[in-house]
């Protein structure tokens, strides 16, 4: 059944996000930086601005998900099957994380396509290319920052729908949605102040060159061990509070929850 209510919840998802993939292609394939013609700048808006709207969708797609299924009339249906809340938000936090991953990857691929009409399509170029990528992403650094990237996006998905079960109780009658807006950037904020201050600060990685150390990472620079200790140290406290923010959404999904 879990398997099941996986492949419905990708099923009633993904129209929202094929025509903006293909938009996203499309003006990709569309742009030829060579060129300076009228089609090409055009291309290049749309893609800008399409690849933004597409991440901006993947947030609106999963709240909206979410709500309709969990907190509108017709969530009776839902929360009548013949399944678990664990097995429900599971779901969920699933669908979610696999969309987000998908949209980077199609952001990627968008970005190879023009970097391929830069080349002009040399093969031997590519080559090179993707054989260096590879062979800097397979490296233990960069799968262990890329897996504390895929755990802190669950953990992230995981903390909007907390704060969403949380509005849909008796404690928060009306204004649910500022009260939701508001709840989530207090938690985050108080997270981010605690683990910056406390645990990341003596690993370098609240510092303002974090961000260059990781794409040097990813250009294949050599990383300190004692970053690398910081994302380990950053993986588990993102698997710590996505067990938390998981478990308080069982906790008031089967205690708590307040159905429109």
């Amino acid at each position: 059944m879990f398997w099941k209510l996986c492949k419905h919840e990708l099923k009633c998802s993904y129209r929202s996000f094929l025509v903006l993939y293909a938009i996203v292609m499309v003006a990709a394939l569309l742009m030829n930086p060579r060129n300076e013609g009228m089609i090409t700048n055009i291309a290049a808006i749309v893609y800008i601005i399409m690849s933004v709207v597409m991440f901006i969708m993947c947030v609106v797609v999963i709240i909206k998900n979410y709500s309709n299924s969990m907190f509108s009339r017709n969530s009776y249906l839902t929360h009548t099957l013949p399944v678990t809340s664990t097995q429900l938000l599971l779901t969920k936090i699933l669908s979610a994380v696999f969309w987000i991953i998908v949209s980077v990857f199609v952001l990627f691929l968008s970005m190879l396509i023009i970097g391929l009409r830069v080349s002009g399509f040399d093969i031997s170029a590519i080559t090179e290319t993707l054989q260096q990528f590879f062979s800097t992403v397979i490296a233990v650094d960069s799968l262990l920052y890329l897996f504390y990237m895929i755990v802190g996006t669950a953990e992230s998905v995981a903390l909007v729908y907390l704060v969403m079960n949380i509005t849909h109780t008796t404690y928060v009658p009306r204004y649910r949605t500022a009260v939701a807006i508001l709840l989530y950037i207090l938690i985050s904020w108080i997270l981010s102040f605690v683990f910056d201050r406390i645990l990341l600060a003596p690993f370098h990685l609240a510092s303002d060159d974090f961000a260059g150390t990781i794409m040097g990472m990813f250009m294949g620079m050599q990383v300190e061990y004692q970053f690398m200790a910081g994302v380990g140290i950053m993986i588990v406290k993102s698997l710590l509070l996505l067990s938390l923010f998981f478990f308080g959404s069982k906790y008031i999904l089967d205690h708590k929850l307040e159905i429109e």
